[in-house]
């Protein structure tokens, strides 16, 4: 950081004393100091390439697209049995759903964390949020307001997995305590959007 700096690039780096509202919390503070366009989110267990925003920035010459989204991929996929279930689980969300709806142009989570992650940047303006799984929440409110996203399968953004049974009932507890926070807020835009029966039949809360 002090590298970058030095060679005249605005950085810093900011850390909360509290975990008032969790992650949305750390992406209300974070936003209330930074000032760019463009919003790059990460959990603390994602570890993104030095290209990585090379590779995707440029994807927003398009002014119809509102976030973009990368592949989660798994730093210890093979330290156990317990990670390697999950590693498959995500694969099948990310690879083939994710992918899947990106082509079909239908909505989608657009988490990398699911999240999640979102690894994935958004246009700054629809970032306000409210919920436990703040991705989730604002993808749907963005693509609702007309926002289109992108999926990058062949951009990977390596995380670790959680490797103990607790700390993946956690995860999951609170990943189904979010979603049901955006389904009771969103379900209802969703329905009532002017969109394709199918996309509305399938809003991908999931």
């Amino acid at each position: 950081m002090e590298r970058y700096a030095a060679f005249g690039h605005k950085i810093s780096y900011h850390h909360r004393t509290n975990r008032k509202g969790y992650k949305a919390g750390a992406l209300d503070a974070g936003l209330k100091v930074s000032t760019g366009e463009f919003v790059a989110i990460f959990d603390a267990d994602f570890m993104p390439t030095p290209d990585w925003l090379m590779k995707v920035i440029h994807h927003f010459a398009n002014p119809e697209i509102g976030m973009v989204q990368t592949r989660w991929t798994h730093l210890n996929r093979n330290y156990s049995f317990l990670t390697e279930v999950e590693a498959i689980l995500l694969d099948g969300h990310f690879i083939l759903e994710h992918g899947g709806r990106s082509r079909a142009g239908c909505s989608s989570t657009s988490t990398a964390q699911r999240n999640v992650a979102a690894q994935g940047n958004r246009r700054r303006r629809r970032l306000e949020h409210d919920t436990l799984t703040e991705d989730t929440d604002l993808s749907y409110r963005s693509q609702l307001k007309g926002w289109k996203f992108r999926y990058l399968q062949d951009v990977e953004c390596p995380a670790e997995l959680p490797i103990e049974m607790t700390a993946f009932k956690t995860q999951q507890a609170r990943w189904a305590k979010g979603l049901i926070q955006c389904a009771k807020k969103d379900l209802p835009k969703v329905l009532r959007a002017n969109v394709k029966r199918r996309e509305r039949l399938r809003p991908g809360i999931t």
